[in-house]
Formats: structure tokens, C-alpha cells, sequence
């Protein structure tokens, strides 16, 4: 029985081949759909007459390109039919940008300090930093390069703005920050340290005779100095030969001499003090000069103590001016070195 089959599907594959028809009636019932229903790589497997054609065959895919039924299959960068359309020939990159093969399409790797699809965005030429500072292309974007006393991520902060000095110290910038330069006997990172006590020499002891002591009180722009005396306040009066509590004395007159006189001198005022009693507080807007100027009578007493601070605004007022005339003896006038008081 077997053999039987065996001869018949060979008779069949023959009349396949050959093309002979046989002409028996079974050949008729049967429908002519069950050959071409049966698999194709079965029947090139059983070497019936190469029936069956590879779609692949005649097709050529470019740059390992893959070829699956008929159709090319192209790599990440290629294009077309045959994969012969490279993405990247077109150099869309700008800026130095590097074409990176993706899925079906490309993009762009861009440089330090560029952006967008095609890298043409160049964020430096905006110019982010501020007040001087460098731009630097970075990775995935860029940073600032500050000047000096800059800071900030575009050097938008100004270290000196606002004035971080007190006291009318001067902000100077400087690399990572900034320094303060304070008035004289004022100290302190930002200035905050004043030594604003000023007394005469030896105070609270008498000061010396036959000489002249000046201080300067620095002004400050914008602001004014405050000045206010302690009531322990002795200078010596005119014709006495002792030094008692007497009334403190503003010399208006042309005619009129203190022996050992305490001035105050500034662009808005003059005026001059001795006696017993302390001078009023006193305000100006530009620089004091305190002298305490003695005779050689022999008689000296305890002086004068002060103390200065730095308020307000100063608005420019003529009624700061106030004009006064003195006469000194000429024993207290007598020309020598000044001694500036530094400490005391």
C-alpha cells in the first residue's frame, strides 16, 4: 500500500514538471486550489521544479541594509528604496553640531553653548552676563565668569550695591566680594567698629598750657555729623585765675578774648567756647575741626569730651551758615605744630 502512494505523488510530480496532462477522471474531481494552498518552502524543500522565487532575490539594499520580503530594511541614518539616501550627507548640523542616527530619522549633538533642533541657537550671543562677565558655553547651557565684586549666576548682584560699608566706610570690589576702607578711628569688616569719643589731652586731667591740639571729625557724603558734648566741660574764661563752673561762653564779639578757647570750625559754621558750661549739640553736613588752643598763663583746666555719630541725609540749607569774628591774645596764637589726636 505504501508503495502505491509513493508511485502515485511521484506520477503526480511528474505531470507538475512535465506539463503532460494525464487524462483520468480523479484528475478532474480534484480541485485545483490543493496545489497551490501547500507551502511553498515545502515544496522547494522537496526540489519540485523551483516553483517557488525568493522576493529577495533581485533586490539589492545599500549600507547593510536587510532585505525582508522584497523590501529593504535600512539602518538608523538611511533612507529610500535601497537604502541608499544617507540622512546626515545633508550636514543640517550647524555650529560644529554632530548628526546622531536615530529610528527613522537623525538629530543633532550640539556643541557646548548651543542649542535647537539643528544646533543654530547660540545662547551666548544674547549676552546673559551682566555688568561685565563672561559668557562660558557649557554642557547644556552656559555660566557666567564674573568681574570683580560681581556675583550672581549672570553677575547680576553688585556686592558694593547697596553699600554694605557702615559708618561712610567705602565699598571697593575685589575678587569673590568686597572690602570696605573705613574713615579714621572707625574699624571693623564693614566699619562697624567707631571710636567716635574725642577728648582734650589728659582729660579727665587739665590739658596742657601754651599750645594748640586740632582734631578732624570726618564728614561723610550724604549724611551729617552729630555732635554732643559731655556736661563735665571746663575751658578756661577770660580774666579769671582759676577754673570754676562758670557760663560757657559763645564769643560774638570783636572785642572780646578767652584765654584757652575750644573752636569748632566747619564750611557751614565758627564758633568758639570757654567757661563751664557744655556747648549745644551741633550738626553739619561736611567736616568738623575741633582745636582746643591754651595760653602759657599757667592756669589750665580739665577741657572737654565729645562724642560723634553719623545720621541722616543732608539737604543743602543756607541756614547751616553762621559767621562769627573772634580776637585771640596774641600769647594763643602764638605759631606752633599742630598735634593731631588720634587716640586718647
Amino acid at each position: 500500500m505504501r508503495l502505491l502512494v509513493v508511485v502515485f505523488v511521484a506520477a503526480f510530480g511528474v505531470s507538475i514538471c512535465t506539463g503532460h496532462q494525464q487524462k483520468r477522471s480523479y484528475w478532474r474531481r480534484r480541485p485545483a486550489l490543493i496545489f497551490e494552498r501547500m507551502n511553498c518552502d515545502r515544496i522547494k524543500i522537496a526540489d519540485l521544479c523551483h516553483c517557488c522565487k525568493d522576493p529577495c532575490d533581485d533586490v539589492e539594499c545599500l549600507n547593510n541594509g536587510v532585505c525582508v520580503d522584497g523590501i529593504c530594511n535600512c539602518p538608523c541614518g538611511f533612507s529610500g528604496s535601497d537604502c541608499g539616501v544617507d540622512l546626515c550627507a545633508a550636514e543640517f548640523c550647524q555650529n560644529n553640531g554632530t548628526c546622531v542616527p536615530e529610528a527613522s530619522e537623525v538629530s543633532c549633538k550640539c556643541e557646548d553653548g548651543f542649542t535647537g533642533d539643528n544646533c543654530e541657537v547660540d545662547l551666548c550671543a544674547s549676552e546673559p552676563c551682566q555688568n561685565g562677565g563672561t559668557c562660558v558655553p557649557e554642557t547644556g547651557g552656559v555660566s557666567c565668569n564674573c568681574v570683580a565684586g560681581f556675583t550672581g549666576d549672570f553677575c547680576e548682584k553688585d556686592e558694593c550695591e547697596p553699600n554694605p560699608c557702615e559708618n561712610c566706610g567705602t565699598c571697593s570690589r575685589i575678587e569673590g566680594g568686597f572690602k570696605c576702607t573705613c574713615l579714621d578711628r572707625i574699624n571693623g569688616t564693614t566699619c562697624e567698629v567707631i571710636d567716635n569719643i574725642v577728648t582734650s589731652p589728659n582729660y579727665p586731667d587739665n590739658y596742657p598750657g601754651g599750645s594748640i591740639f586740632q582734631f578732624r571729625i570726618p564728614g561723610c557724603a550724604g549724611k551729617q555729623i552729630r555732635i554732643v558734648f559731655d556736661e563735665d566741660f571746663v575751658v578756661q574764661e577770660p580774666d579769671t585765675t582759676q577754673c570754676e563752673q562758670g557760663s560757657s561762653l559763645i564769643n560774638d564779639n570783636d572785642d572780646f578774648a578767652c584765654p584757652d578757647v575750644l573752636l569748632l570750625e566747619s564750611q557751614f559754621f565758627f564758633n568758639a567756647y570757654c567757661g563751664g558750661t557744655a556747648p549745644p549739640t551741633l550738626t553739619s553736613p561736611g567736616d568738623v575741626d575741633v582745636t582746643l588752643s591754651s595760653d602759657d598763663d599757667g592756669i589750665q583746666c580739665k577741657g572737654f569730651k565729645l562724642s560723634y555719630t553719623y545720621v541722616g541725609r543732608f539737604t543743602f540749607n543756607t541756614s547751616y551758615i553762621h559767621y562769627r569774628t573772634f580776637n585771640y591774645s596774641t600769647t594763643s596764637l602764638i605759631i606752633e605744630p599742630l598735634i593731631t589726636l588720634r587716640q586718647v
